[in-house]
């Protein structure tokens, strides 16, 4: 295969990919949509889960963090040394803004990510 057909190849199989991804997209949304319903449903009758026919659900619960207040947050991580509470994950758009200016940052190193840039003719 010629590097010309490998492209069309590639830029056809994002087109599927797209496709096949925004039927992805619909079908979420429906199932978000009866999940609603289904929540409704359920503390309308006051149950903990129901069956169907070839499923079953119950509804589970789970304690979740949200940031309230950014600054007392980071306060609190900087005063206690809790960075355990932080995801481990750089800030990409930080890292470069600070190596642009020069600076290095411990315990980082830069790692150049290639990728295929394919755009429709």
């Amino acid at each position: 295969m010629n590097l010309g057909a490998a492209i069309d190849k590639l830029h056809g199989l994002r087109e599927r990919k797209r496709i096949l991804e925004a039927e992805i997209s619909k079908i979420r949304k429906l199932m978000e949509e009866e999940e609603l319903n289904i929540f409704a449903l359920l503390e309308e009758q006051d149950l903990p889960g129901a069956r169907g026919h070839t499923a079953t659900v119950s509804i589970t619960e789970s304690i979740v963090p949200v940031i309230e207040n950014d600054e007392k947050f980071f306060e609190h991580i900087m005063e206690t040394g809790d960075l355990h509470l932080l995801e481990r994950r750089p800030s990409v758009r930080s890292y470069r803004e600070l190596r642009e200016s020069g600076e290095d940052v411990p315990g980082l190193r830069p790692f150049t990510k290639r990728t295929l840039s394919l755009r429709k003719n």
